[in-house]
């Protein structure tokens, strides 16, 4: 049988999600997007434990990159009810558990996985947060781009990001 600090430990393991996002920033790199457009995509990574991925495969479309930051949100989102959830098991449980002698081991393995437990949710909580910023930190960076667009104006190239390359390796011409 599993202990109750087992299974905190197991829902407080991030390692998956700071993966997704060190590996995201990964590709905004390969990308050529401009750090300030994915600050808290490395804030994220760097929160949960990963360093930042200095290689990827470039994002083929900024919708790709939008969608890649909700489905890790969404992770994060449901790893936390999870946590949450547990949480308010174990405080349950802890209130129902008479304070004897025979009661210490499975009290005191209560109480490690409540620690493991709100550690892990203040990290996830963070990250979340970080992760959160990242279209407003694309919008704001970006946003003379999409007032060019909104204007009828047509981006050089192929239009999938402003790196100021050609598609040949040469410098784009501004007008």
């Amino acid at each position: 049988m599993a202990t109750y600090l087992g299974q905190a430990v197991e829902l407080a393991d991030t390692e998956e999600i700071a993966a997704a996002a060190a590996g995201m920033v990964g590709s905004c790199r390969a990308t050529g997007l401009d750090v300030s457009g994915y600050r808290g995509l490395m804030g994220c990574a760097l929160t949960l434990g990963m360093q930042p991925a200095h290689h990827g495969e470039a994002w083929r479309t900024d919708r790709a990159l939008v969608n890649a930051v909700v489905d890790l949100e969404d992770d994060m989102r449901h790893r936390l009810f999870r946590i949450r959830s547990y949480r308010d098991q174990l405080d349950a449980l802890l209130e129902t558990i008479p304070d004897t002698e025979e009661n210490t081991h499975v009290i005191a393995d209560i109480m490690a996985a409540l620690e493991i437990l709100a550690s892990a949710e203040q990290r996830l909580g963070y990250a979340a947060g970080r992760l959160a910023r990242v279209p407003g930190e694309l919008g704001e960076t970006y946003a003379a781009v999409y007032t060019l667009i909104r204007q009828g104006r047509a981006l050089p190239y192929d239009g999938r990001w402003i790196t100021g390359q050609t598609s040949t390796g040469g410098t784009a011409a501004t007008s």
